[in-house]
């Protein structure tokens, strides 16, 4: 129960992918919530949750090898590329900048997936065909667009300015993570790992 693995793998069942092509965006959800499920379930608090994405957003900007290829050409070719941090913490950071942008809005990326279950689930979706769904069921451009910047990137997307508004200030030297309660969107930080 304390291996991140299987609440790895059973989060990829969040979605309805075919299994290949940006597969970016599948690993990315996998991971955001294989840390969101155990910090919700107990198997570690909040700081420890946030402690481990800034750490995998900072290892995954340390890979620069591809960095003449797109995202889409290096999740594409991983067995070539081997930039599995770039891959894996892209796409954490596109599934948390969704929630964040959700939140605002009172609802939860949590809620659009049961949405995109229950409509989807017996289906074997493209990476284009489920973020267009979701577009569709919360009535906005959000996935779509994000999902066009992100296809295009060639680095890891910065990822600080996101969570100085989530009020996570990290310590790259010690990996420390503490939190500013006044912070723009800390009442979201605070929520995401609730529900």
């Amino acid at each position: 129960i304390d291996d991140w693995t299987a609440f790895h793998e059973l989060s990829h069942l969040l979605l309805p992918y075919r299994g290949y092509g940006n597969i970016w965006l599948s690993e990315g959800l996998a991971t955001y919530y294989q840390n969101i499920i155990q910090a919700r379930s107990g198997q570690f608090d909040e700081t420890e949750m946030w402690r481990r994405l800034a750490a995998g957003f900072n290892r995954g900007s340390k890979e620069q090898r591809w960095r003449h290829s797109n995202l889409t050409q290096v999740s594409d070719n991983l067995g070539e590329t081997r930039q599995y941090m770039r891959v894996h913490w892209s796409g954490v950071l596109y599934w948390l900048t969704a929630d964040v942008e959700l939140r605002k809005q009172g609802k939860t990326l949590d809620d659009v997936l049961k949405q995109l279950r229950d409509c989807c689930e017996e289906r074997a979706m493209s990476a284009e065909q489920i973020v267009s769904k979701l577009d569709e069921l919360v009535d906005g451009e959000l996935f779509v667009l994000l999902f066009e910047q992100y296809c295009e990137s060639y680095e890891t997307p910065e990822y600080n300015p996101l969570l100085v508004k989530l009020g996570i200030a990290t310590d790259t030297s010690s990996r420390a993570v503490s939190f500013d309660k006044d912070a723009q969107l800390s009442e979201i930080r605070r929520q995401i790992d609730l529900r």
